[in-house]
């Protein structure tokens, strides 16, 4: 679709407002945040957030009261909060064990490794303080939103590398592993993740949310990687008993074979995991990536270094395709997230109607300032109502903080 036309789109459903004016739609997407950040300069209208992997600070720039304890925490958010960002997705897992001693017993003790980590000569140790709850508290006692971002995948790194992140809980339960085409395991080592085909994962699932929710009190939940559904036994046995074949003789890429994961996995977790927010009584986001369908992924993504290997999540991001309208309909999340513009533009008017627009935007080889300022403006044209930078290690790294304070007004 072209740009005039998202223009135009956008005005009617009045989720942007290019030269300030915010118009009243009909019907209204739901909006779980009322506060909207205003980036300086254009009067675009959008929720600005900032994702931090907090592991990457002591890998890069070795243990100091700046990367490393209680203090460097308040630190990296303070500078956040400094740039006029009020919403901070905090990473919770580096795709595999917790980044906080949580007390999920099945996911075993936080993350943590003796032997050399980056710049961290002998490791570091998630069980030596509670990096989210020092992370939560210090974010409420600056007015900010806390979001937990909570990666679905359960490796990062070779498998059996004593620094990789394989998770607890996938060591000791292999037999809940995702699973290819002919029943086959990853061959990636980061492809390793525990199917929500199977009960026990998600129950471990919601027990971790839970304790996100009810224990930390984060503001919300992104949940990313949610669609890792392939062809467990649970899923091949229900699509030969309802359509009387087997998916692994068929096309992958078989509508039948997608819409059956979308209804039977993931859109019964996503009910699961509105449930564990009701019955908080707290007003929680819930925000769902997935990672750009397998048209988005033919597009912008070149222009984003480090992300060409997302192409292999293709055909479990259609699952998620499957199922937005219904997502949308039963009001199962707040916001969709996408990285690819191709993808939002491929969304149509009625579902943007519906619910809220996210986008991620990557700067690790340091963006020039007409480069951050043309991406904001683009995802504001197609309707986006939550833009996260991706993420603060690249914005130390380049020394971009004033950049982005420029980019940016005051979300009070």
């Amino acid at each position: 679709m072209k740009r005039r036309t998202f223009l135009k789109q956008s005005a009617a459903l009045g989720l942007t407002a290019a030269l300030g004016n915010t118009v009243s739609a009909q019907p209204k997407p739901r909006d779980p945040i009322k506060d909207v950040d205003r980036m300086e300069g254009t009067g675009l209208r959008m929720n600005v957030s900032m994702d931090v992997s907090y592991s990457d600070f002591p890998q890069n720039w070795g243990k100091s009261p700046e990367t490393w304890g209680p203090s460097s925490v308040r630190h990296i958010i303070d500078k956040i909060y400094d740039v006029g960002i009020r919403r901070v997705h905090w990473r919770i897992s580096c795709s595999g064990d917790f980044n906080y001693p949580t007390r999920v017993k099945a996911a075993g003790k936080a993350y943590a490794v003796t032997v050399d980590f980056g710049k961290c000569p002998g490791g570091i140790d998630f069980n030596e303080f509670d990096a989210l709850r020092v992370a939560v508290d210090h974010a409420h006692s600056k007015g900010m939103k806390l979001v937990a971002w909570f990666d679905q995948m359960d490796s990062h790194g070779p498998y059996g590398d004593p620094r990789s992140t394989m998770s607890q809980f996938l060591r000791d339960h292999p037999q809940f592993a995702r699973k290819f085409r002919g029943g086959k395991p990853p061959t990636d080592p980061n492809s390793w993740s525990s199917s929500l085909s199977y009960p026990e994962v998600v129950e471990y699932r919601l027990e971790t949310l839970r304790e996100l929710v009810n224990d930390y009190c984060v503001d919300g939940l992104y949940l990313v990687f949610v669609n890792q559904i392939g062809y467990e036994e649970p899923n091949v046995d229900s699509f030969r008993a309802k359509y009387g074949q087997d998916p692994n003789q068929i096309a992958e890429d078989d509508s039948r074979w997608i819409a059956h994961r979308a209804q039977t996995v993931l859109l019964p977790y996503l009910r699961r995991v509105k449930e564990v927010i009701q019955q908080s009584g707290r007003p929680v986001e819930l925000l769902i990536e997935g990672q750009g369908s397998a048209a988005g992924l033919t597009g912008p993504l070149p222009d984003e270094p480090g992300w060409s290997g997302i192409r292999a999540f293709a055909r479990a991001n259609e699952i998620i395709q499957a199922a937005r309208s219904t997502i949308a309909d039963e009001g199962l999340a707040d916001v969709l997230v996408y990285w690819s513009f191709t993808d939002l533009e491929e969304t149509d008017v009625d579902l943007r109607s519906k619910i809220n627009l996210g986008t991620r935007y990557r700067i690790w080889q340091g963006k020039k300032p007409e480069e951050i300022r043309a991406r904001l403006e683009g995802a504001a044209e197609r309707g986006v109502r939550f833009f996260a930078f991706n993420e603060a290690t690249p914005i130390e790294k380049y020394g971009q903080w004033e950049l982005i304070r420029d980019l940016l007004a005051d979300s009070q």
